[in-house]
């Protein structure tokens, strides 16, 4: 009877060491739960640290190479109106030298107008002094032709008087020819001069013609060039922004991009290490030799 008691007891103490023993395994079952929970937690925050400042970086980069193509794009327009602005300063400079070569032009035609115009009065003094000349000659020619005339009928043509006429007459005649051709001489000077002169005041009215569009020229060739100017200054202005908001934007970076690269490594450690440590990690069955506590049967 004693014995049977005994054998009871000790089935009681071994069954209450087995319900110990798979209390501590339930404990232990949720100490891994919860470390488990707890990493998996560590590991998420750990890989969103990681997004987040890589993207972060992305993003700074990025501004970077926006900010390279304003200003790119800046220093083209600058070039477009460097360029536009030679040609507006060529194009004044040039309007300017033809104005100063139209102003030389009307100064040259008015010279020449003025000495054409001399030399028609004076080639119309000497056509009238020719006229007169040629009238004398030839109203002196018609004298000695009318007394050669009158001397031949009173003392006939082989007269000594006769013979004097005659001479006279040849003397006349010949002085009258001379003046004819000075008289053509002077007709043709004049003419000459004439068509000098006309051709010296065409000139004139050709340079003064010009004129009248010059002032409308200039002023469009210097509105023109002024705009360019103010285009440029802008264009100036912009590269300059440009190339400011580059170096803020890298300097900005490289402000931010340590501290983002020491989140990334940060985060990457977090989720590395957020694995289940090894003192968690054993199953219940390993404790004690498996559920039943004891290595050893009952």
């Amino acid at each position: 009877m004693s014995a049977d008691l005994t054998l009871r007891l000790k089935a009681v103490d071994e069954a209450s060491k087995t319900l110990q023993d798979v209390g501590k395994s339930a404990e232990n079952l949720g100490k891994v739960a919860e470390t488990t929970g707890r990493n998996f937690k560590q590991m998420g925050v750990g890989f969103s640290q990681v997004a987040t400042a890589g993207f972060s970086l992305y993003q700074s980069f990025d501004r970077i190479q926006n900010a390279q193509l304003s200003l790119q794009s800046a220093q083209f327009s600058y070039q477009k109106s460097l360029t536009s602005l030679q040609a507006a300063e060529l194009a004044h400079k040039d309007i300017l030298e033809k104005k100063q070569a139209n102003l030389d032009a009307i100064r040259i035609a008015e010279e020449k107008v003025a000495e054409a115009n001399a030399k028609v009065e004076e080639s119309l003094k000497a056509l009238q002094a020719a006229e007169l000349a040629a009238e004398e000659t030839s109203f002196m020619a018609i004298e000695r032709q009318n007394e050669y005339n009158t001397i031949v009928e009173e003392f006939g043509p082989k007269s000594v008087e006769a013979k004097a006429a005659l001479e006279r007459l040849n003397e006349a005649k010949k002085a009258d020819n001379e003046a004819t051709k000075a008289l053509n001489q002077s007709q043709r000077d004049n003419e000459a001069a004439v068509t000098a002169s006309q051709s010296a005041q065409d000139a004139l009215t050709k340079a003064l013609d010009v004129a009248k569009d010059m002032p409308d020229k200039v002023a469009l060739a210097l509105q023109r060039l002024q705009d360019a100017q103010e285009r440029i200054a802008l264009s100036s202005q912009r590269v300059d922004q440009a190339q400011q908001n580059v170096s803020s934007t890298m300097m900005q970076t490289a402000l931010t991009a340590g501290p983002m690269m020491v989140t990334m490594f940060t985060g990457l450690g977090t989720a590395a290490t957020g694995n289940l440590p090894a003192d968690t990690c054993t199953h219940p069955d390993a404790v004690s030799g498996g559920w039943g506590g004891s290595s050893t049967g009952p």
